[in-house]
C-alpha cells in the first residue's frame, strides 16, 4: 500500500491512477440500486437540490444521460479478476 506524506506548505498529490466510478450518489463507496433510484426519482428535474444530487454530467438537468452513467457503472463488477 502506498503512503502519503504531507509537509507544511503546498502538497501536490497525483491521483491520476485512481479509478473512480461515477454514480456513487450517496457516498457509501458503491454504485448500487439506491444510486439508480436517486437518478430515477429526479429525472427531468433541474432545480438546485436535484442537480446537486443527481446531475452527474453537470449539464443542468437530470436526464437519461445521467441514468446511463449509473447503468454503465452498475455493469462493472469490481470484485472480478
Amino acid at each position: 500500500m502506498a503512503e502519503i506524506s504531507l509537509i507544511k506548505g503546498v502538497n501536490n498529490l497525483d491521483f491520476s491512477s485512481i479509478i473512480q466510478m461515477v454514480g456513487d450518489l450517496d457516498g457509501n463507496g458503491l454504485v448500487n440500486s439506491y444510486d439508480l433510484a436517486l437518478i430515477i426519482n429526479n429525472l427531468g428535474k433541474n432545480d438546485c437540490p436535484a442537480l446537486k444530487t443527481a446531475d452527474l454530467n453537470l449539464d443542468g438537468i437530470v436526464d437519461t444521460q445521467d441514468y446511463s452513467l449509473v447503468l454503465s457503472a452498475l455493469a462493472i463488477k469490481l470484485d472480478e479478476n
